[in-house]
């Protein structure tokens, strides 16, 4: 589900979600996706038409980065950011939440699998990032100390944090000599 788009359709922000490797096992039932894809936690995105063609005919490298931030409410979030050339994938979840807890202490095990849609359509590109354990150990941390609430007293803070996660400077880039001109930002609600 998109929810803002800009003019040049490379950045935008959607609506995301993060996947448990039993919710990932039974969304896809029985089908040809391979077993090690089932068996992964993963985030489950959108990005706009003109970045679809650039991803899908990409032979670059694709840089990945994991970033974190509190706020002065002892609200944190934690970043996850795909990049290639100029274009920043971002997913922004908060911290403190189970799942996501859950998802900071065991994603590293296995690896983090990124699925990007096309727009809000049927298709979607899959790839699976590798991190090492101690860049997830810290959000652990972080998330059982961050407070929580119900959704409806949250959101006037995410909604803060959306539109930081959103500028294009509060990620640095995550390949080297390469200056981040587009964002597209996926909010995973817990």
């Amino acid at each position: 589900m998109q929810s803002a788009k800009n003019r040049s359709g490379n950045s935008g922000i959607y609506l995301a979600r993060l996947m448990s490797p039993e919710e990932v096992t039974e969304a896809t039932g029985v089908t040809q996706i391979p077993s090690e894809i089932r068996n992964g936690w993963a985030l489950c995105g959108d990005m706009p038409e003109g970045l679809w063609k650039v991803m899908q005919n990409q032979t670059e490298r694709i840089g990945f980065r994991v970033s974190a931030f509190t706020t002065p409410n002892s609200r944190g979030y934690a970043i996850f950011t795909v990049q290639i050339r100029d274009y920043q994938i971002r997913f922004l979840l908060q911290m403190g939440w189970l799942k996501h807890t859950q998802f900071f202490e065991t994603g590293a095990r296995d690896g983090i699998y990124v699925s990007l849609g096309r727009d809000g359509g049927d298709h979607a590109l899959v790839q699976k990032f590798h991190i090492q354990q101690h860049e997830l150990e810290p959000l652990s941390a972080m998330s059982k100390l961050c407070l929580t609430s119900d959704l409806n007293t949250e959101l006037p803070e995410l909604k803060l944090a959306t539109q930081g996660a959103f500028a294009t400077d509060t990620i640095p880039s995550a390949m080297p000599g390469q200056w981040v001109k587009h964002v597209t930002l996926n909010v995973v609600l817990p």
